[in-house]
């Protein structure tokens, strides 16, 4: 994954609604049967997903904070990767003079 796809996906994650989202309780869509919703509820509950199963909504309402959490721990071991190759491994002018 190339800093320009950590990017887009930040990107994605901005526009989205804002955060937290929940899900709520089970009702009965008249479509679907059972039904869980996910909610943005400081947005003036804005429905954001209607799930069958439970464990989609709940991984859906995480993954708003869950994405932008990934992105930075993927920046944060990049960077702390970059430093210790910078200390430990020799660069191609250090290569050169052996």
């Amino acid at each position: 994954m190339t800093e320009s796809d950590l990017k887009i996906i930040e990107e994605r994650a901005a526009k989205a609604t804002a955060k937290p989202w929940f899900t709520t309780g089970e009702s009965y869509g008249a479509s679907h049967g059972l039904e869980y919703e996910v909610t943005d509820y400081e947005n003036g509950g804005i429905w954001l997903a209607h799930c069958q199963k439970r464990d989609d909504a709940i991984f859906i309402a995480a993954s708003r904070t869950d994405v932008p959490a990934l992105v930075a721990e993927v920046r944060r071991l990049r960077a702390l990767l970059t430093r210790f190759q910078e200390q430990w491994l020799p660069s191609a002018s250090d290569q050169e003079k052996l």
